[in-house]
């Protein structure tokens, strides 16, 4: 899929569109007035000429709304029950509903809410078995500490930029916490590995520096922290002692898509930034996190290939 010429035809292309497209309906759902807006298009698509001006009335060619030669816009699809369907999350809830099972979803994902030992164990003692007869690959669950009591933690992440047409192909910048396997090979599957971030490109690529397009992404480190929290490896409830154990066990490599490493500071303009953010745990289950401002952790990845320095734009 990390090809774009190719990727329709993978079929796992289309559960990540849905699941793009069901994500934006329960974000639309919780923030209305936050839609499209009005900008350049940088780089151009097939029916788009660079520079033009895009917003909520453009056609999507060539995506048809009728039989007389009409496009859809983002305007005409904001609601997805006037296409037909909804989501289980949305569908005839409140704001407060939505929330609920946002959290009931994804809140044990930040590292802050506590997975039960029951739950734990009993999660555990289902997959054991498969997992030894060789018919899963699930890891077990591990059960991650609650925050501190007042309910304030902080949530640290990193964050990724680079240029899209950097190596002129499709790459993967991995991110991992503590030691891991010398071999590329294995990074996919290394058990340290909090996450990997891809860049998807058409089949040919030429890098063009003045108008290459920086692309972004970003990768969550609390829950991973909190489990070497729980191992007895650090405390994060003193911030000084995070950041040493940051600097030293946060890593990152590049491979390309056969698995082959890349040095860091060969990528152009890859950046990768430590940030923070103090944040006030939510107080019931149909309410969210308040965070406060991030803030760039220059000292974790300075004088580090493709780190974040002092004297660079965040």
């Amino acid at each position: 899929m990390a090809i774009i010429d190719y990727a329709g035809f993978d079929p796992i292309f289309w559960l990540h569109h849905v699941q793009v497209d069901r994500l934006l309906a329960i974000w639309q759902a919780l923030y209305p007035d936050s839609y499209v807006e009005p900008s350049a298009e940088p780089t151009g698509s097939a029916t788009i000429t660079p520079g033009t001006q895009i917003d909520v009335d453009t056609p999507l060619r060539p995506f048809h709304s009728d039989t007389n030669g009409s496009f859809w816009t983002s305007a005409g699809v904001a609601n997805v029950e006037k296409l037909g369907y909804s989501y289980p999350e949305i569908q005839g809830k409140s704001q407060s509903e939505i929330k609920a099972a946002v959290n009931a979803l994804y809140a044990e994902s930040s590292g802050v809410t506590i997975t039960r030992r029951d739950d734990v164990e009993a999660n555990n003692n289902e997959i054991a078995p498969l997992v030894a007869a060789g018919l899963s690959n699930d890891v077990p669950f591990e059960a991650i500490p609650d925050p501190p009591a007042t309910g304030n933690y902080t949530e640290w992440l990193t964050n990724i930029r680079v240029a899209k047409d950097a190596l002129e192909q499709a790459f993967f910048i991995h991110i991992f916490l503590g030691d891991f396997d010398p071999d590329p090979q294995v990074w996919s599957v290394e058990p340290n590995l909090v996450g990997t971030h891809s860049i998807i490109t058409p089949y040919v690529m030429k890098r063009d520096p003045l108008q290459s397009t920086i692309v972004t992404g970003q990768i969550p480190l609390t829950r991973a922290l909190r489990v070497d929290e729980q191992k007895g490896l650090l405390n994060l409830t003193d911030e000084a002692k995070a950041k040493e154990y940051l600097t030293r066990n946060l890593h990152w490599r590049i491979t390309t898509m056969d698995d082959k490493e890349v040095p860091r500071d060969q990528v152009p303009d890859l950046k990768i930034a430590v940030v923070a953010a103090n944040v006030q745990a939510a107080k019931a289950n149909d309410q969210f996190p308040v965070w406060g401002e991030l803030k760039v952790q220059h000292d974790i990845t300075n004088g580090r290939p493709a780190g974040l320095g002092v004297d660079d734009v965040s």
